[in-house]
C-alpha cells in the first residue's frame, strides 16, 4: 500500500544554515545523512513524497536547483 509522505527540506534533508536566503539556497548546501537514502527507499516503495517548506515563492528556482544537485528532485 503507498503512502503520501510529507517532507520538509530545511533541517530534514538539508542541514540548516540561519535565516538568510542565500544560506538556504545555496546550491552546494549540505545533504544531511541518509536523506538521499531515505527518499529513494520511499520512492521504490511507490510512495507518494510531498517536499514541504516555509520558503518564500521567490525561492522557488534556487531551491528547485538545490534539490535537483543534491539528486532529490
Amino acid at each position: 500500500m503507498s503512502k503520501t509522505i510529507f517532507c520538509d527540506i530545511d533541517g530534514v534533508l538539508f542541514l540548516h544554515h540561519g535565516m538568510g536566503l542565500s544560506s538556504q539556497t545555496n546550491k552546494h548546501a549540505q545533504i544531511l545523512p541518509r536523506a538521499r537514502e531515505t527518499i529513494n527507499l520511499w520512492q521504490s516503495k511507490g510512495h507518494f513524497i510531498v517536499l514541504t517548506t516555509g520558503r518564500k515563492e521567490s525561492q522557488r528556482k534556487e531551491t528547485e536547483e538545490q534539490l535537483c544537485y543534491a539528486g532529490l528532485f
